[in-house]
């Protein structure tokens, strides 16, 4: 600040002091406005979003020549959806100085860019024995049915992870990685002419190639939603076979815009190609964030979140790390409106909301487990990880096993991409499990895996599960053709007993998830007769008693 403005700043906070006493209201709006104007933002960073017709002719090379931009330092396009550029200047400017340089660009609006905060809270604990954060999200039931990596059509399942860095050779990591189709690896040429070097298996946005940077952050949300699963190694993460593409080198605004415009033009690719180039990335997951700030701040960051929503990109966010109320105080990603976005909280072992994890009743949508879960690290090690960081990655993890369910959901991902993404994330709300320590979050809940798939194969059958019940039984000679319902679809018994309660059958069988509700079984000759036949379930359920009468 100069010694004028100072003067000025201290002439007008004195003034202020004397009008409040004199209980004079008039003047303070004035005061208000001359007070922002001293405090305008200074930067050497800037994003500026241009018109369509100034974007069509921007020349980098042009910019740098015209006399009056003596602050000039370089610029690159960062969006063409959004037509963003950034601009770099000599020295941190404010924003009059900024206008007037560069007003032969006649931006829409300009602001600075800003760092990012990764967020996992500290934690020493370099391993832990067992994975309890999948065994409390209820995740072994949901994988007697599926461990993910393919929708029901066959499909590669993309799942993107736009973080810091990955160690992408970790031997939990490496065979669940993305493969670029039309990309050559380490021949330093862009064979698929999207603008990028060697993005063979993901993007570097820092040096712009397919140079992956290592990192432990990155290394360990990745292994949270798709370590190797079944293959004696370390961890086993949510899905067990996704595709995982990963955008490393992500450190401020410009880098989330960047690494976003990147996946939706592989999306975009993939859909007008029908599956032929580009990636089917259905799920985004972002463990970083922007505290205390509103999406005015940062409006263009919002508005990819909703792109990404029309090309079928799930994406998932983190709240921040710290008990406040996010609606109030502001957040990003938080507060970005897009249907198509998740916010996720952390919860802990007991099943309680997190010490540090902030809320939000409008913004936040539910809870995941967060707190000490063993994941993936560099150099083939495997450590902790704790904070919101660690929540979110489950719901992505969640969010992409789903889209493996059916065929209905497959083609809907082509037909009408976004609404994919709405059924996914309607089946996770809907899904959750209530908890009064997440009362003033969206959903009141946290992440039950099991539930959310149960609500999946009510969308695919059009059936609504109901509780365990037996609907009719049709005697047929030896066979019996039962119809039943139930919640649950891991073993069910099955007991036939007969007037004079005698059980003269009974048999273990799964209930069909995706098929008719319907069992069919062979008996040995009975005797005409009353009979009863019930099922139960494995926590121990049993349905009303059915009588029916064989010939």
């Amino acid at each position: 600040m100069t010694t004028r403005n100072l003067f000025l700043y201290s002439f007008y906070i004195i003034f202020g002091q004397i009008i409040i006493r004199m209980k004079s209201i008039i003047l303070l709006p004035t005061l208000f406005i001359l007070q922002l104007s001293l405090t305008g933002q200074v930067s050497d960073d800037w994003i500026v979003k241009l018109s369509p017709t100034v974007f069509k002719s921007f020349d980098s090379y042009t910019l740098a020549d015209k006399s009056f931009n003596s602050q000039f330092l370089t610029s690159k396009v960062i969006s063409k959806r959004l037509q963003l550029v950034q601009i770099r200047t000599k020295s941190k400017i404010d924003e009059v100085t900024f206008k007037a340089d560069f007003h032969s660009l006649n931006p829409i609006r300009f602001y600075p860019n800003s760092t990012l905060e990764n967020r996992e809270v500290p934690n020493d604990d370099l391993y832990a024995s067992s994975q309890w954060n999948m065994e409390i999200i209820n995740l072994p039931q949901v994988w007697d049915f599926t461990t993910g990596g393919n929708t029901a059509k066959g499909e590669d399942i993309v799942v993107a992870v736009i973080d810091d860095g990955f160690d992408i050779t970790h031997e939990d990591l490496r065979n669940n990685l993305w493969v670029n189709p039309d990309e050559v690896p380490n021949d330093n040429l862009d064979n698929d002419g999207n603008g990028y070097k060697d993005d063979y298996h993901g993007l570097d946005v820092e040096s712009e190639d397919g140079n992956i940077q290592s990192f432990s952050h990155g290394s360990r949300v990745a292994g949270i939603l798709g370590a190797e699963g079944d293959n004696d190694l370390g961890v086993a993460g949510v899905n067990w076979n996704i595709k995982i593409l990963p955008v490393s080198g992500i450190n401020n605004v410009v880098e989330i815009i960047s690494a976003m415009e990147y996946l939706i033009d592989l999306k975009e690719t993939y859909l007008n190609t029908n599956g032929a180039s580009g990636a089917n990335i259905l799920v985004s997951n972002l463990s970083q964030g922007k505290e205390r700030v509103f999406p005015e701040s940062h409006i263009d960051w919002c508005e990819l979140y909703e792109e990404a929503g029309k090309v079928g990109i799930l994406s998932v966010g983190a709240a921040p790390n710290g008990f406040y109320n996010v609606d109030v105080e502001g957040d990003l990603p938080s507060l970005c409106t897009s249907e198509s976005l998740i916010i996720v909280t952390n919860t802990d072992s007991n099943d309680l909301i997190a010490r540090e994890a902030a809320i939000g009743p409008t913004h936040v949508d539910l809870g995941a487990p967060g707190e000490g879960v063993t994941s993936t690290y560099t150099d083939n090690k495997y450590a902790t990880i704790s904070g919101t960081s660690a929540s979110a990655p489950h719901v992505a993890g969640v969010a992409a096993l789903l889209f493996s369910s059916c065929e209905k959901l497959s083609d809907l991902t082509f037909s009408d991409p976004e609404a994919a993404t709405l059924v996914v994330k309607n089946a996770i709300l809907q899904g959750v499990e209530p908890l009064s320590s997440l009362s003033r979050t969206v959903s009141g809940g946290r992440l039950d895996a099991y539930q959310a798939f149960l609500n999946i194969a009510g969308y695919c059958t059009d059936r609504v599960k109901r509780e365990l019940e037996v609907i009719s039984v049709f005697p047929n000679g030896n066979t019996l053709d039962i119809k039943y319902d139930t919640d649950r679809f891991d073993e069910h018994q099955l007991v036939i007993t007969n007037s004079i309660g005698q059980v003269v059958w009974s048999a273990d069988f799964r209930p069909e998830l995706f098929g008719e509700p319907e069992y069919n079984i062979q008996l040995p000759e009975m005797v005409t007769g009353y009979y009863v036949l019930s099922m139960k379930n494995i926590s121990g359920m049993d349905s009303a008693p059915f009588f029916f009468q064989s010939n």
